[in-house]
């Protein structure tokens, strides 16, 4: 009996301990959560990381905690720790929300290596363009591009109506500067033909590389690029279509270039050349264009000697005007731009004016030929013989005369 009664008893303690185990357990995990709560409302956020911590550890398969502990790690800026309870919730529920605000978070807090699995299954099961390009980003971070493009190159066999994945897998090799794989994959697309407008810009500029310079301008001709504008596309088909004398062509492009603001100043070189003869209108307001944008002399000049050329005086008038009313242009030190003022106050018969122009010539250029003759001609025209005659004299006792301006000088006596 009394062998019975203790196996009763002990029996009896046993069950009750069992069981108010787990009702301990559970009451404490409450009071943890009302104390989360507690210090939440008040903004205690290092106790309340604390006390989450608390309860993470004695249940870390909780979901509970999980999502708890990873809101106070972003708010406490524990982006890694954030992101390990988040992939647990995602991987408890697969709720796609959960999986885009793990990838959100981890691109925006740089946890790349974290996010890396759930980034890579989103591309390849959903290969969407967003879900493409943030892989493909994703991986260039990590340092790793190379499996950016193997993983595209997967895509496109399972896809081969999808010539895209192809095109960024040879952009990946060739921002690589990896030109063994990249010939691999141009020649796939000029086996099959699957030339576009994305992937012609990197074929021409891989034989651009390659010094293949004829190749490359054959196949930008493939696709009409003009149909969008590609600012380095423009650029290579300039700098082709110049190297290959396909003047009109690179003039062309380069007047796009700079309609869009970005026009180097070859490109205002190349109107401006091409379309001397055929465009003079052009030429002429290119170079003026070019002046203003890089403020080198020559420009000034090249669109001066055109304007006089076809006697467009009243644009070059306002141009002076223009340039006089900036002050210390260097233009205004220099002879041959009040040689042009001279030919312009000429123009609109302004003797006085064209008289101080060319004294101004002079002195700035006090043994320059071009401008003692221009000066000469002005005088002559002016009936001023007694300053012709003085310049003159002047020229002949020049040591350095060549002897060619002999008969010139002898004529005009």
């Amino acid at each position: 009996k009394k062998f019975k009664k203790a196996y009763i008893a002990s029996s009896y303690k046993f069950r009750c301990k069992s069981q108010s185990k787990p009702k301990q357990t559970k009451e404490k995990d409450e009071e943890l959560k009302l104390m989360l709560q507690s210090f939440l409302y008040s903004n205690a956020l290092d106790d309340a990381y604390k006390t989450a911590k608390i309860g993470y550890k004695r249940n870390p398969q909780s979901y509970y905690w999980n999502q708890k502990m990873a809101e106070i790690s972003k708010w406490t800026g524990r982006g890694q720790e954030a992101v390990k309870y988040l992939k647990f919730m995602y991987y408890k529920t697969h709720n796609p929300k959960i999986a885009k605000g793990i990838i959100d978070y981890g691109l925006k807090d740089y946890q790349f290596e974290a996010i890396k699995d759930l980034v890579t299954n989103e591309a390849k099961t959903k290969p969407t363009k967003a879900n493409i390009e943030r892989m493909i980003y994703l991986y260039s971070q990590l340092g790793e591009p190379q499996i950016a493009a193997r993983i595209l190159h997967n895509l496109y066999e399972k896809h081969p109506k999808e010539n895209n994945f192809l095109t960024k897998e040879l952009q990946i090799y060739m921002d690589m500067g990896d030109l063994t794989s990249a010939q691999k994959i141009i020649q796939r697309i000029e086996d099959e033909k699957l030339f576009n407008y994305a992937n012609v810009k990197l074929i021409t500029y891989y034989y651009y590389l390659k010094g293949k310079i004829s190749k490359s301008y054959s196949v930008l001709k493939r696709v009409n690029y003009t149909k969008a504008y590609d600012k380095k596309l423009y650029q290579l088909s300039s700098d082709l279509g110049w190297y290959m004398q396909d003047y009109l062509s690179a003039a062309k492009a380069s007047k796009m270039l700079i309609e869009k603001n970005d026009g180097r100043l070859v490109d205002y070189e190349r109107v401006i050349y091409a379309n001397q003869q055929n465009n003079y209108s052009l030429a002429m307001h290119t170079a003026l264009q070019a002046y203003y944008k890089f403020h080198l002399s020559y420009l000034f000049y090249t669109f001066a000697q055109n304007a006089i050329k076809y006697k467009n005086f009243t644009t070059l008038a306002q141009t002076i005007d223009t340039i006089d009313a900036r002050s210390h242009n260097p233009l205004t030190k220099e002879a041959n731009y009040w040689l042009i003022k001279t030919q312009v106050y000429q123009h609109f018969n302004k003797r006085a004016e064209a008289l101080r122009a060319i004294q101004t010539a002079l002195k700035l250029a006090k043994n320059n030929m071009q401008v003692s003759f221009s000066a000469i001609d002005l005088y002559l025209k002016l009936n001023l013989y007694n300053e012709a005659s003085a310049l003159l004299t002047n020229i002949s006792k020049h040591k350095d005369l060549s002897p060619e301006l002999y008969f010139v000088i002898a004529s005009l006596y």
